[in-house]
């Protein structure tokens, strides 16, 4: 016959197992907004914003470039600025090839934002492209300082949508 305490104590800590990966997958995809994720990027520092798209079967990809002084600027440092991310569990996983069938309207397009004089936590300083944003057919991620997150935006047809307008 079986010990009802050893049965009890599996279950009990079976419980606190799974109520661990809940807090941990909680606090993982929490939404969070750029100035929490990087708060040594200020918006006064960024210089100019550039990237490319792609439409549809369009045969080569639209370079764009947006300066400081520019409306279409503060429309998009608006939209990246001001939207909360959630981390995806994805970005645990391995990342290997990716392809993509590419419809009529389909798009996917790369946002590099410039930065003068960072000061990274390690204490070096940066210049340059020190944030991207890449939406690649449905995928969002964000490449800053050498490491690269797979996010999810609330709403993020309409999100990419809004991007791809104004750099277009």
């Amino acid at each position: 016959m079986k010990n009802p305490g050893k049965k009890k104590l599996s279950f009990a800590l079976t419980g606190i197992l799974v109520l661990f990966l809940l807090g941990a997958y909680a606090w993982y995809t929490r939404p969070v907004t750029l100035p929490a994720l990087y708060p040594m990027l200020k918006p006064e520092q960024c210089t100019q914003i550039q990237g490319y798209y792609e439409i549809g079967m369009q045969p080569e990809q639209s370079n764009f470039t947006i300066t400081k002084d520019s409306a279409e600027f503060e429309r998009l440092w608006d939209l990246f600025y001001d939207q909360s991310y959630r981390r995806s569990l994805k970005d645990l996983l391995p990342r290997g090839t990716r392809i993509h069938r590419t419809e009529e309207d389909d798009f996917q397009w790369t946002v590099d934002v410039l930065f003068e004089d960072i000061a990274f936590p390690d204490g070096s300083t940066g210049s340059g492209t020190i944030l991207s944003f890449t939406y690649w057919y449905g995928t969002f991620e964000l490449f800053f300082d050498g490491e690269t997150h797979i996010y999810r935006v609330p709403e993020p047809e309409r999100w990419a949508a809004q991007v791809l307008a104004i750099i277009q």
